[in-house]
């Protein structure tokens, strides 16, 4: 793996974050591309004793959901896709 990688999921989970023990972390992603960055700040996330959480979205279907279901497409988006904190 890139050693890029390493320091930057390690830069992000330690110093942005502060990721501490026990805590849940939301990694929310889309497409292919971040995908080595994903594994690696899972792989940071559980080293520091907290549970990750991944969510990979997906704007394409997204889209058809709110075009589709104008009236009550809040509620779908919220089921699929629920805010990180």
């Amino acid at each position: 793996m890139d050693e890029r990688i390493k320091r930057l999921s390690s830069l992000l989970t330690e110093y942005s974050c502060r990721v501490q023990q026990g805590e849940n972390v939301c990694l929310r992603y889309e497409g292919e591309a971040p995908k080595e960055l994903i594994l690696q700040l899972i792989r940071d996330v559980y080293r520091l004793g907290a549970r990750p959480f991944v969510i990979r979205q997906d704007n394409s279907i997204l889209r058809e959901l709110l075009i589709r279901r104008a009236g009550r497409s809040a509620a779908v988006v919220r089921f699929f896709a629920p805010p990180c904190r």
